[in-house]
C-alpha cells in the first residue's frame, strides 16, 4: 500500500481509548435521556388534548356551529386566542394552518410573549382564567 504521510496522521489523530471512552458515554446518555424528553412532551401534549376536549364538551358545546372554532380556542387560551386571533377571527370553516402553529406554540410556551406572566400559574390555571367571558362572547347576538 501507499504510505501514509505524516501531515494526514497530524490532522487526523488516532482515536485515544479516553476518547472512545467520552463518545461511548456521550451516546449512552443521549439513549438514556431521549425516552424522558418524549415522554414530558408527550405529557405536555396530552394536556393540551384534553383541555381542548373540556372545552368542547362544556363551555363551547352549546355555540353556534360558525362560532365553535373560535369558542374553543378562546377557551384554551383568551391570552393566546387574541394575541394570534384577535385582530381577525377564524370565519366558519376556515383554516389557517400557519395562525394554528402560532396558536399551539403560545399555548405551549405558557402565554404570549409579549404579555407573559411572572406568576408560575399551570395552563390549566391559565386556561380557566376568562372562560365565563369567552363562553358570554360567543353567546351574544350581534346585530349589523
Amino acid at each position: 500500500g501507499r504510505p501514509v504521510s505524516m501531515a494526514a496522521t497530524a490532522r487526523f489523530p488516532a482515536a485515544t481509548p479516553r476518547r472512545s471512552w467520552q463518545l461511548l458515554l456521550l451516546i449512552v446518555l443521549l439513549l438514556i435521556c431521549e425516552p424522558a424528553l418524549a415522554k414530558k412532551r408527550s405529557r405536555a401534549r396530552n394536556k393540551q388534548v384534553n383541555v381542548k376536549r373540556e372545552c368542547e364538551r362544556t363551555t363551547c358545546a352549546t355555540v353556534h356551529t360558525d362560532d365553535f372554532d373560535n369558542c374553543v380556542l378562546k377557551c384554551q387560551s383568551p391570552e393566546c386566542y387574541e394575541d394570534i386571533y384577535g385582530e381577525e377571527e377564524l370565519e366558519p370553516g376556515e383554516v389557517d394552518r400557519d395562525r394554528s402553529r402560532k396558536f399551539q406554540s403560545c399555548i405551549t410556551s405558557g402565554g404570549p410573549k409579549k404579555k407573559r406572566k411572572s406568576s408560575r400559574q399551570t395552563p390549566k390555571e391559565e386556561s380557566g382564567e376568562g372562560l365565563q367571558a369567552a363562553e358570554a362572547a360567543m353567546h351574544q347576538k350581534v346585530e349589523f
